[in-house]
């Protein structure tokens, strides 16, 4: 008879081999190609590419081949060799795939069309392939591996909390009994002075990153809006009449009462959300705390000195408030989860969500829920969605299936759920979601965190930013019913990541993201506390006989690892920008009008008209209020077909007048005049220059 094994070991060979080609080969064979100068359809691999790509694949051969070299060789050992090259290879492409899909380099029509869902195919098969290597023997040890340190780091952590827990109620045994400065002094007292002591270096150091030259930087149109309703307020506006009402409550009415206590100032007006986005530390550290107190740490010092959080923090809106709002939110689902039992029988646990702080956290979630659909519809708020349903999923986990009444019931909710979840995104969703595939580009949002992007620790090192999520992805236990914080992390980010790539309606901007950042912080920290646990296991222990090696061993491993993953020169400069126009890391236009607006309010005539863009409109009346009142004034919008014919009517039916555009909008997406004087019905249109960012013709 056939040995059948042998035959499956051997497809199973081939089809590995099969893979390796088309994830390595191929890229190489183009190379080939090139260099002899065949005429290639598609891709042109450049020659820092090829060797970034072969550089790569020697690394892989080099971390992966001496595993399966130490016994006999025989196809199994050549078939696992070659899977874990492919699982290698799945990761280490992903930096290349924006490349490999550049519409610059595609010729054939047929690549033409396929080209909206390449991303999506290779996304699709990268998931695939950590599927089902998520499902076999040797990862599955890993995973037990780096999960077993996590939760020995939590057991001493429990353990030293639990001592100094014991010896605060015997050394302040009257404050320990009242109820709130008892629970208070207590919990700060667990934690230990050198945590406590990081924790608040960590935020100290966070705070003065958010605060230096806070007004210095002007504010982009968005934040106009905000500006300009404070404003309203401060000089008497009824609340009842404000026009503008998105985000009211975290963000306009903050920088009102700032602007009561400090003064009208751009410093006053973005105080408020630097000091929301810093208290955020205090759920987060205590999210993180769940996984061990290292993590916790590392979580703090991510969520302070990230590049992204720093600058979305120092603008006046919404997102610099978000983390605040989501990890509280994230704090109150995971005490929730912890109150109910791993094995949930509703017949014999429903009366558990009417205990009074399981009705607190309800209500709070309702609350939030509504707040966000109802209350403020306009927001990006509804993504928090995705984290109502990365909740619930996690709560399916802990359902006893094996009770047929469970099983009805919890086919029953998760249905209204879904139904609830359809409901809301078609009614109040579709001003930012749709299932729009066609003629997407769909690498801008992944690349922001899996590329070498400027938002990111590790700005221009890609591949470290794949190896510590991979480690994270190896330490989040989504089968484990008793712990739900990296699990609810890694859905809530997936999710995040999953709609705003492939359903998202807005644009490409980076600030839509922010939501998704907040989770991937939390991954992050449990994938570098990995890394620092295997260099720990790989090198460490051959200094555990002397103390003191291995010690310093510790704090070297932790610094060529922090070096590593954090590119200190590029992002903490980009992080406190100041100048105006672009943002390096928001990507946002920040315009300086003054110049232009200044020189208008000394040379204007009282009868001149006035042809403006949406930016100058919001920074005149913040800045220069009143400036244009009494003149004829005329709005320029880009997007509307009969704009430029507008242009030349307002200028044919005033004698004098002043075309005033910023940058983006009247230069770098449209253009609607060239930078020269012209002649219009016998009228001398005359061009006066750039003025900080705005460009200024009069007639």
């Amino acid at each position: 008879m056939p040995d059948t094994a042998s035959g499956k070991s051997r497809s199973s060979l081939r089809l590995v081999q099969a893979a390796c080609i088309l994830l390595f080969a191929v890229p190489a064979l183009y190379w080939l190609l090139q260099t002899l100068g065949v005429p290639l359809p598609y891709v042109s691999l450049t020659r820092l590419h090829f060797f970034i790509l072969l550089a790569g694949e020697l690394l892989i051969g080099v971390l992966v081949f001496p595993r399966y070299a130490r016994g006999p060789w025989n196809a199994r050992q050549v078939g696992l060799l070659g899977r874990d090259f492919l699982a290698a290879n799945a990761v280490f492409l992903f930096p290349f795939v924006k490349f490999y899909s550049n519409p610059l380099r595609q010729e054939i029509l047929l690549i033409q069309q396929a080209r909206p869902y390449l991303l999506a195919f290779y996304l699709g098969l990268l998931l695939v392939i950590v599927g089902l290597l998520f499902a076999l023997g040797d990862l599955r040890r890993l995973s037990a591996w780096i999960t077993g340190r996590i939760d020995a780091q939590r057991s001493r952590d429990d353990d030293a909390e639990a001592a100094r827990r014991a010896r605060f109620d015997k050394k302040y045994p009257r404050l320990a009994h009242l109820p709130l400065l008892g629970g208070l002094g207590r919990g700060v007292y667990r934690e230990g002075a050198g945590t406590l002591l990081a924790f608040l270096a960590i935020a100290a150091l966070g705070l003065a990153l958010r605060l230096w030259k806070l007004g210095a930087l002007p504010p982009y149109i968005d934040e106009f809006n905000h500006l300009n309703a404070a404003r309203d307020l401060l000089q008497g506006l009824p609340l009842a009449e404000l026009a503008y009402r998105r985000s009211l409550y975290p963000v306009t009415l903050p920088a009102w009462l700032s602007f009561e206590v400090l003064g009208q100032s751009l410093f006053a007006a973005r105080l408020p959300g630097v000091l929301a986005n810093i208290l955020a530390l205090v759920p987060l550290y205590l999210l993180a705390r769940r996984v061990n107190k290292p993590t916790a740490l590392l979580a703090a010092a991510l969520f302070s000195f990230s590049p992204w959080v720093i600058a979305a923090s120092r603008n006046l809106r919404e997102y610099a408030c978000y983390p605040l709002i989501f990890y509280t939110v994230g704090l109150v689902m995971v005490k929730l989860y912890e109150s109910l039992p791993d094995r949930i029988d509703f017949r014999r646990d429903f009366r558990l969500l009417f205990s009074w702080h399981n009705l607190a956290y309800l209500g709070l979630l309702i609350f939030v829920l509504v707040y966000a659909i109802y209350i403020d519809p306009y927001s990006t708020l509804k993504m928090i969605l995705i984290l109502y349903l990365a909740f619930g999923l996690l709560l399916v986990r802990k359902i006893d299936f094996h009770q047929p009444a469970n099983l009805a019931f919890g086919a029953v909710v998760l249905g209204a759920f879904a139904l609830l979840t359809l409901v809301i995104v078609q009614f109040t969703g579709s001003h930012y979601f749709l299932a729009n595939f066609a003629g997407r580009e769909y690498a801008f949002f992944p690349s922001l965190f899996f590329e070498k992007p400027a938002q990111q620790w590790y700005f221009n090192r890609p591949l470290i930013s794949l190896a510590i999520f991979a480690l994270a992805l190896l330490a989040t236990p989504l089968l484990d019913r008793r712990k739900i914080v990296l699990p609810l992390s890694l859905l809530t980010f997936l999710g995040g990541l999953f709609t705003i790539t492939f359903l998202f309606l807005k644009g490409d901007r980076p600030r839509y993201a922010m939501n998704i950042e907040i989770w991937f912080i939390l991954l992050i920290a449990a994938g570098l506390f990995a890394a620092l646990a295997l260099a720990d296991e790989l090198v460490g222990r051959r200094f555990y006989g002397l103390p003191i090696f291995g010690t310093i061993y510790r704090w070297v491993a932790f610094a060529v690892i922090l070096l590593l993953f954090w590119n200190l020169p590029q992002t903490l400069p980009a992080s406190v920008h100041t100048l105006p126009g672009w943002h390096p890391v928001t990507q946002e236009y920040h315009a300086d009008l003054a110049p232009a607006l200044t020189y208008f309010s000394v040379h204007a005539s009282p009868q001149d008209a006035i042809i403006t863009t949406d930016y100058v409109n919001p920074y005149q009346q913040y800045f220069f209020p009143g400036l244009f009142s009494g003149h004829p004034r005329f709005r320029y919008n880009p997007i509307d077909p009969e704009a430029v014919a507008k242009i030349y009517a307002a200028i044919g039916a005033h004698p004098s007048g002043w075309i005033i555009f910023d940058y983006p909008r009247g230069y770098d997406w449209s253009r609607p005049l060239a930078l020269r004087g012209f002649e219009h019905n016998g009228k001398p249109v005359k061009y006066l220059g750039w003025f900080g960012d705005a460009y200024v013709f009069r007639w």
